[in-house]
């Protein structure tokens, strides 16, 4: 809509979605082992269930390592999740 569109030169999100379609929500470095994300309002588009990304991770180290930073942390190479719960949301239109 022309708000998201109005927007987009001051919201990384919406200006995101305005130019791929996504909104890549958190992003994962491998060589440098840590996660990006974006701050500020993101939107819910219509179709959020497509178009939210972020990557996901899992912990490659023993699980009684101590809790610290840590580069033990690989991809599992999907950008999608598998379920969602929207209780009092509803997408912009």
């Amino acid at each position: 809509s022309d708000c998201h569109y109005n927007m987009g030169a001051s919201n990384a999100a919406i200006g995101m979605y305005n130019t791929t379609g996504e909104i890549q929500f958190v992003s994962w470095d491998d060589n440098a082992k840590v996660l990006s994300w974006i701050n500020g309002v993101i939107p819910m588009p219509e179709d959020y269930r497509s178009s939210f990304k972020m990557d996901f991770i899992t912990y490659d180290g023993d699980p009684h390592d101590p809790v610290a930073p840590s580069t033990n942390w690989s991809y599992i190479g999907e950008n999608t999740w598998d379920g969602h719960q929207m209780f009092f949301a509803t997408p912009l239109s």
